[in-house]
């Protein structure tokens, strides 16, 4: 006998189940599953920590998307002009050329030289003015001036400003004997020789040698040293980067420097110099000195007049004093030899040792930790005094020294 066949998804009725009552509710057919979107990675998970999950910010990730295309768009736009600038600046150092030019002037009291690069002037016993300016250029000349400014030749030469390109320019003259200069650069060494009169020279970048002038001196540097000899008068040193030299000048000196050392031999006045970092050398002053220095040694010789000198971090030596001595330093030796006035040293850290000139001394010693040691006359009725005190050294004071 055959059966009847019932569909695959018709279940046989449960003999047993109960008959549905008044107000049963019947069952609902299962939905059709539909496909559903797949889900990012971390969508929807929540944030460390707990919490409840964050939904992403509609936009955000237009917005990331446009950020980062302009950035690609400048850092592409960067390299570009790079590129460029660097092609057209070998074109222009390819092309280049050097190009000399000479003027002659009628003689003034003054002569002001502007430019560039590198100046070298000598005092020459001719009637004229004569100024040769030199350039290196490919695309913009630099830029020509002159101007008579009352008893003053201001002659000017520069570059102008550029993106790309090459530009340089310098001077060399030849001044009659006797006139003035001044001498401005931006970059190059500034030289003057010879007989000339008062000399202001500058550079922002360069050295500064001045020779044989017989007036008064000037002579700046951002970063550069200076080398100074043989001048008649007055001289004053400024250099924030630079060791500084300073050789038989006939009137005072001022000097200061920043990072650099000083030594000065035969100046005919007197001394004043400042230091930042560097040590100071100086021997054969006829009159005061005076020097002050944060960190760096200082010895002195054959001074004639008073010595005053301090310094922060450096050890001292003096020998040879005509007047009166101080000497100061916080970490330091201080050593003295041959002072014919009052004598008075100290020292934070560091010994102090004194070495008399035969004659007997009013002297007053003392040390807070270390030794005492007086092998020397001494007097305390007598008029030169010397006062000795260290913190943490041994202080003596002794006999000439042989």
């Amino acid at each position: 006998m055959t059966l009847p066949q019932r569909p695959a998804d018709q279940r046989p009725a449960d003999p047993h189940a109960a008959d549905p009552r008044p107000g049963d509710v019947a069952p609902t057919a299962p939905l059709p599953a539909t496909s559903a979107a797949p889900v990012p990675p971390g969508a929807g998970a929540p944030p460390p920590g707990g919490g409840a999950p964050v939904a992403p910010v509609p936009g955000s990730a237009r917005r990331r998307s446009t950020a980062g295309a302009v950035l690609t768009a400048i850092g592409v736009t960067a390299v570009v002009l790079t590129a460029g600038q660097l092609a057209l600046n070998i074109v222009a150092h390819a092309t280049a050329r050097t190009r000399t030019h000479l003027q002659t002037y009628d003689a003034v009291p003054v002569v002001e030289l502007v430019t560039d690069g590198a100046v070298e002037v000598r005092a020459t016993s001719g009637d004229d003015v004569h100024v040769e300016r030199r350039s290196r250029h490919a695309w913009d000349a630099p830029q020509h001036t002159v101007q008579h400014q009352g008893d003053r030749l201001v002659v000017t030469y520069r570059c102008g400003w550029s993106w790309v390109g090459v530009c340089s320019t310098s001077m060399v003259a030849e001044l009659p004997e006797g006139t003035d200069l001044v001498v401005r650069s931006q970059d190059g060494t500034v030289r003057a020789e010879g007989a000339l009169g008062d000399v202001d020279l500058r550079a922002s970048d360069g050295d500064v040698v001045v020779v044989g002038a017989t007036g008064r001196v000037e002579a700046r540097t951002s970063d550069g040293r200076v080398d100074a000899q043989g001048l008649a008068g007055d001289v004053l040193v400024r250099t924030d980067d630079g060791d500084v030299s300073l050789r038989d000048v006939g009137g005072d000196a001022d000097v200061s420097v920043g990072d650099g050392s000083l030594a000065a031999d035969g100046v005919g006045g007197s001394l004043t110099a400042r230091t930042s970092h560097g040590r100071v050398d100086a021997q054969d002053v006829a009159r005061d000195v005076v020097i002050q220095t944060d960190d760096g040694d200082v010895v002195l010789a054959d001074v004639g007049g008073d010595v005053d000198v301090s310094a922060v971090d450096g050890a001292l030596a003096v020998d040879g004093v005509g007047g009166s001595l101080t000497a100061r330093t916080s970490d330091g030796d201080v050593t003295v030899a041959a002072v014919a006035g009052d004598v008075t040293a100290r020292s934070v850290d560091g010994d102090v040792t004194v070495h008399g000139t035969g004659e007997p001394v009013a002297l007053e010693i003392v040390t807070v930790d270390g030794r005492q040691v007086v092998d020397a006359p001494t007097d305390p009725a007598a008029d030169r005094r010397v006062s000795l005190r260290t913190g943490d050294g041994n202080v003596s004071y002794l006999g000439p020294r042989r």
